[in-house]
């Protein structure tokens, strides 16, 4: 899968929400030493974590029943519908558009919600 990153010149601050929203687990990790994949914002080989762009893929914030039931899509990265739990909860109409019920006990955001 190949992303196209932010424009060039343009840096996007890793924590922002436009970041999580679009480039968050989309991007490719440039880093060229051995890390934690669970807490680095890029996607790497072999992640399930990574997720198509909403910029670039034109999909809902509904899951696709056959990857539900099959853990694979005929329509692969053409189905317009969300692919994994990233797709699912990090689309700009889901995350953080309901406060979350744990309110600010919870970690801020942990589950894609507003506190």
């Amino acid at each position: 899968m190949t992303e196209e990153g932010p424009p060039p010149g343009e840096w996007h601050d890793i924590k922002s929400l436009h970041f999580k929203l679009f480039y968050y687990k989309v991007l490719p990790c440039t880093k060229a030493w051995s890390h934690d994949w669970q807490h680095c914002p890029y996607t790497h080989p072999n992640d399930k974590a990574r997720r198509r762009s909403p910029l670039h893929h034109s999909y809902s914030a509904d899951m696709c029943p056959a990857m539900l039931q099959n853990g694979t899509c005929p329509k692969g990265v053409n189905c317009n519908l969300a692919h994994n739990l990233f797709e699912y909860h990090l689309h700009p109409d889901r995350y953080k558009t309901k406060m979350c019920p744990a309110g600010y006990a919870a970690a801020a955001g942990a589950a894609g919600a507003a506190n």
